[in-house]
């Protein structure tokens, strides 16, 4: 800490590491380390009893280097803490020594700490070094021994733990959004296939109305045709069973059903199965000859015949 800063003469200087309840000086030149003491003596005793007792331990340490003896008096001391209280020893030591320039090294305003920790606590509860928070402060390399206060690491190792649930409740989220949203694409997608098939089945249900309908027009039309006489058919029926020598003269429907045949020939035997072929009929039921009169034409002699029977319905015919 004391090579990182600016402006240092080349006689030696000292640090005064300031604690709560101890200190540290330490006598450094621009290049090298000369020695160090620490004395229990820190803030708490120094507001309480004043400042003799370190002023005593500093001569000590100016005096009483193992190994090599100061030949030059000591120009600059840097006085490192975390708090004002430091001020009330700058001013003793300058009294002490006329020569001394003493500056003051506030570690507050160098060192990041975790947010809501207090250094005067810290200093109290852990019983940190401030000399070792300044190493750490102004080192250009890492420490290889872990330096930071216990409460900072704590309170960094809460932020990280907090981080990590935050991280696993968004991960946690996102798959639940996910699965949600696979789920309901699954169900909407039934719900569409299920929407068209009932869209399809409405659609049947109408064309099958229509067909019903027709249906339903056609067996109308068929019994609308079934209840009429169809000519046509009864014609043929009546042509396919006339014989040759018979010539038809009157043709009457009468009542609706009541079929009534006149003709003439000169075959008697003619009409007898004309009458009988009708009575085989499907067509016909009721078959009977009213009247067979013979009659004198300048063709010679005829016969004038009238038949009467009842129509029957079969397959739309009379």
């Amino acid at each position: 800490m004391y090579q990182q800063q600016s402006v240092l003469s080349n006689k030696p200087g000292a640090i005064f590491d300031l604690d709560v309840d101890h200190s540290e000086i330490c006598l450094c030149t621009k290049d090298y380390w000369l020695t160090s003491r620490e004395i229990p003596i820190g803030f708490k005793q120094m507001q309480r009893d004043g400042y003799i007792e370190i002023l005593n331990q500093w001569e000590l340490t100016k005096n009483n280097i193992s190994g090599e003896k100061l030949t030059v008096p000591v120009e600059l001391v840097y006085l490192a803490s975390t708090a004002n209280d430091a001020n009330g020893l700058m001013l003793e030591l300058a009294k002490l020594q006329s020569g001394l320039t003493t500056k003051d090294i506030h570690l507050t305003q160098i060192l990041s700490l975790a947010n809501g920790v207090k250094w005067p606590k810290l200093m109290t509860d852990d019983g940190v070094s401030v000399a070792s928070l300044a190493g750490i402060a102004f080192s250009a390399q890492a420490s290889p021994i872990d330096l930071i206060p216990r409460a900072v690491r704590q309170a960094q190792k809460q932020r990280a733990y907090q981080r990590q649930l935050i991280v696993l409740g968004v991960w946690i989220t996102a798959a639940l959004v996910s699965l949600g949203l696979a789920l309901g694409m699954g169900f909407f997608r039934k719900n569409f296939q299920l929407a068209r098939l009932e869209d399809r089945l409405r659609v049947t249900k109408y064309e099958v109305f229509k067909v019903e309908d027709q249906l339903q027009r056609i067996n109308d039309i068929e019994g609308v045709i079934t209840d009429r006489l169809i000519f046509s058919n009864l014609a043929g029926e009546i042509y396919r069973l006339l014989p040759a020598q018979i010539s038809l003269v009157s043709f009457t429907i009468s009542d609706g059903n009541t079929l009534s045949l006149e003709g003439v020939t000169s075959n008697p035997v003619a009409i007898n199965q004309f009458q009988r072929d009708m009575v085989n009929s499907k067509y016909f039921s009721n078959v009977s000859l009213d009247y067979d009169n013979k009659r004198v034409t300048q063709d010679g002699e005829v016969d004038y015949f009238k038949i009467t029977c009842i129509l029957n319905f079969v397959n739309g015919i009379k």
